[in-house]
């Protein structure tokens, strides 16, 4: 019953992203980035066999305030705590710099003929 689908709202993720106080989420590159767009405190639930999953975990932290639950740890209800410690974040780091497009376009345009 507090659980909705991201169909039924007129909201783009985006948005809905944007609007949210703290992000539990998968370990995976868009929510995490789009989180950090957004300084969006992340409690990522590790996949443990996603071999980017380090270096991205570290990348987070580095440019954000991320932390990780085991999936028993989810499934258990048994995260009150990040949750509450994640509502704390007071975002003090340098927003991550959001011009890939224009980078790789870039890239794209001094290798053509």
């Amino acid at each position: 019953k507090d659980v909705i689908a991201i169909k039924t709202l007129d909201l783009s993720f985006i948005d809905l992203l944007t609007s949210c106080d703290v992000i539990i989420t998968k370990t995976g590159y868009g929510t995490l980035v789009e989180a950090l767009a957004s300084q969006t405190p992340v409690i990522c639930v590790e996949r443990g066999n996603w071999p980017e999953e380090p270096e991205l975990f570290d990348w987070v932290s580095e440019n954000g305030y991320l932390q990780v639950l085991d999936m028993k740890d989810l499934e258990e209800g048994d995260f009150a705590h990040q949750v509450e410690q994640a509502l704390d974040v007071k975002w003090e780091k340098e927003p991550i710099n959001c011009d890939g497009a224009e980078v790789a376009a870039k890239i794209i345009r001094s290798n053509l003929p």
